[in-house]
Parts: C-alpha cells; sequence; structure tokens
C-alpha cells in the first residue's frame, strides 16, 4: 500500500476514534441526570439570546444533483433565514459527505452531517451550533463510521442508471430544475406516473397554512395563525403537521404546547 494511502487511512481512523468519543461523551452525560442540563448549557454558552440562531435539518435529496438544486433554491429564496444545516446522514451514506461542501464554500453556510441515534443528533447539534455561533463556514461529518466523503459510488451508478434529474415541484420553492428525479425512458413500464397518469404535484397550501414560510426557516411554527387551533396532530391542516417529522408537529410535542 502506498505511504500516502496509509497516511490517509490513519487520519480516517482517527477522526472515526474522536467522533466516537464525542458521542460516547455526549450519550454519557445525556443518559446522566444532570446531563441534560449540562448539554443546554453548553448550548446556551455557545449563542446570544439577542440573536437565535435558525438550524435547519434536512432530508431527502438523494442525488447530489437534488440536493444542489432544491437547497439551491431554497438558499435563493427572499426571506431565506437559517443559518446551518443539519444534513441527512442516510443520504450521504450515498451521495457521500462531501455533496454538501457547496454549502459552505459558496454560501458560507456551516453544515454537520449527523446520525440518527440521539448521541449523533446532540452532538451533531453541539457542532452545528458551535459553528454557527462562530460563524465558521465549514463541512462536519459526525457520522464517520457510516458516511464516507465520496459516499457509495455503486450505489450512485445504479441510481444513474434507472433515473435521470428533471426539473419537479418544492413546497414553498415552486419548480426547481433538476429539483426531482424521472424515470429514465428505457425503464417507462415501471414508471407509475407515465401508467396511471398521475397528476402533478401542485404546491398550494390551505387558507391561513403558512408551511412554506416555515419550511424555509422564514417563520417559527408557532407563528402560524393555525398552528395549535385550527391545527393540531390530532386535525392538522397542513404538511409541516400531518408528518410526524413536520416542523410544526415537533413545535406541538416538544414544545410549551405539547408539554402543557
Amino acid at each position: 500500500m502506498p505511504a500516502n494511502q496509509k497516511t490517509e487511512d490513519k487520519k480516517t481512523e482517527d477522526k472515526k476514534t474522536e467522533n466516537e468519543k464525542n458521542r460516547t461523551d455526549t450519550a454519557n452525560l445525556f443518559k446522566n441526570p444532570d446531563g441534560t442540563e449540562k448539554i443546554l448549557k453548553r448550548l446556551r454558552d455557545l449563542t446570544d439570546p439577542a440573536r437565535p440562531l435558525r438550524l435547519m435539518e434536512i432530508c431527502g435529496t438523494h442525488t447530489m444533483s437534488i440536493a444542489r438544486a432544491g437547497l439551491r433554491g431554497l438558499l435563493a429564496s427572499d426571506d431565506f433565514a437559517v443559518d446551518g444545516f443539519l444534513c441527512p446522514g442516510h443520504v450521504a451514506a450515498v451521495i457521500g459527505s462531501d455533496a454538501f461542501a457547496f454549502l459552505p464554500e459558496e454560501y458560507g453556510i456551516p453544515a454537520v452531517v449527523a446520525g440518527f441515534e440521539a448521541a449523533d443528533l446532540l452532538y451533531s447539534i453541539l457542532e452545528l451550533t458551535a459553528l454557527a455561533a462562530a460563524k465558521t463556514p465549514a463541512l462536519r461529518n459526525t457520522y464517520v463510521r457510516l458516511v464516507k466523503p465520496q459516499g457509495n459510488p455503486a450505489a450512485v451508478r445504479l441510481m444513474r442508471q434507472v433515473l435521470t434529474p428533471a426539473a419537479d415541484t418544492w413546497r414553498g420553492l415552486g419548480v426547481i430544475e433538476n429539483g426531482g428525479l424521472a424515470i429514465r425512458p428505457e425503464y417507462a413500464a415501471w414508471d407509475a406516473a407515465r401508467k396511471f397518469s398521475l397528476p402533478a404535484f401542485q404546491d398550494a397550501e390551505p387558507a391561513g397554512c403558512r408551511c412554506a414560510s416555515v419550511i424555509r426557516g422564514a417563520l417559527s411554527p408557532d407563528a402560524c395563525p393555525l398552528f395549535g387551533t385550527a391545527c393540531t396532530p390530532a386535525d392538522p391542516v397542513g404538511p409541516c403537521m400531518v408528518s410526524g417529522e413536520g416542523a410544526c408537529a415537533a413545535a406541538w410535542r416538544y414544545g410549551p404546547a405539547g408539554l402543557s
């Protein structure tokens, strides 16, 4: 094995060890009765109450083209107001953590690729908060035990064999060129949209619903006039409350409304 390859492999292993130690330390804090308060204190110490940070967790975007096209569409919004991105580890496992490098490199916004266990998320949120508070445009991969910079090339090749980038509608952002995937003509026999003549998605919100602004990070869930009154998890109006992963559903469940 070439010496430079051995050096890179050693760096990778050292990074895995460091990440696992930080992740374990965070997990131990979380399990300790006083640990949660210590974590919250770290977050408070990193931030300025006069200027709260807005961090966005993103999901989906299972190809590099969608990640770049969709997120660029979001970043181009006039009311975009997000200080950092928490990037999905299961997606990065396919397309690679480097797929999100354009966020700090081109837009000056920090990003952290995160796993999904409690320790992964807490550690990643701490990392992202520190980067955002310091205004440090950087990409961190805290899920190194699974995610590689280049992802899974074999999986990407198979996706590109069957699927091709195409214009698609994103909720709150409208139609984005190369923002979706279409089945290639040679696989048309398995294309449900063609077979069943499915209508195109329409980006329309119910009256009074502000999900589009919530998705863009321009509005907090509880600022929507329907939140907690006409719109609850038991009787949702907008998609942010319908999905258990939606920002409004999370705000209801873990915020003052859900805890009262």
